[in-house]
């Protein structure tokens, strides 16, 4: 999520290495993106006329039109950063719908969140976070400390989120949703003044080891964790290996 192609992509000039089309060479998957503006400022600032509501209702309806000749089908999502906050959000918006959107959370088996900040039992991790994302963007000089301040309110609202997410995994008594998150090898370099991870080992996990995996992309940080150069990358075989032990 973030870009539909670009966030994935290792090589941006070459979508030959486009990597979720090599799933077809391992198991008979239909692949669909979604793509939105990941920016944190434009995202969560409150001049946004998207809210993440909003964006999640977007997720939820787009998939379901697209299933809507094959309700109930298995489905799994693979996110990278914010996008797994928007994924959390269209499951528990989708398990409080009625009719066609109420499929989602019934179809979904497993989901992999690649550096998501689940934000662990604190809110205020999620404004580290964010301050931490936009050291490591190009940001155009009239973004300012009073615009990070405009952000804090919102982290409340992505608290609330991941306490539904996880009323949905406390009432899944047959285990049926499975959950990989996926965690960075390396701290961000190269940037001035930034010399560490994204989002910490903590926040970048759930702790619910009952529907709970975790592995580390060794040597990439949180913008590479997600872009795999081949099918011999080693990222990419850990995620395959854990998708096919949630598919068989």
């Amino acid at each position: 999520m973030g870009h539909p192609v670009k966030t994935w992509l290792l090589d941006p000039t070459s979508k030959h290495a486009y990597w979720p089309l090599f799933l077809s060479e391992v198991g008979n998957f239909r692949i669909l993106t979604y793509g939105y503006d990941s920016h944190p400022v434009r995202l969560f600032s409150p001049t946004n006329q998207m809210s993440i509501t909003n964006h999640a209702e977007q997720l939820m309806t787009k998939v379901s039109w697209r299933r809507a000749d094959c309700p109930g089908r298995p489905l799994i999502f693979v996110s990278h950063s914010l996008g797994g906050i928007l994924v959390k959000a269209a499951i528990a918006e989708s398990s409080r719908s009625p009719g066609f959107a109420s499929d989602l959370a019934k179809s979904c088996r497993a989901i992999f969140f690649f550096g998501t900040p689940h934000m662990g039992s604190s809110a205020a991790q999620f404004g580290l976070f964010l301050k931490n994302i936009i050291s490591i963007l190009p940001l155009s000089p009239q973004v300012e400390g009073s615009i990070l301040k405009g952000l804090a309110p919102g982290s409340q609202d992505l608290y609330n989120i991941t306490r539904d997410f996880n009323s949905i995994i406390d009432k899944d008594n047959t285990r049926r949703l499975r959950i990989c998150c996926i965690q960075e090898g390396s701290p961000v370099s190269g940037v001035r003044g930034f010399a560490r991870k994204a989002v910490s080992d903590d926040s970048s996990c759930l702790n619910r080891r009952e529907v709970e995996n975790k592995f580390y992309v060794q040597n990439a940080n949180h913008m590479a964790m997600c872009r795999f150069r081949s099918t011999d990358d080693p990222g990419y075989r850990d995620f395959c290996s854990q998708l096919l032990a949630y598919v068989t």
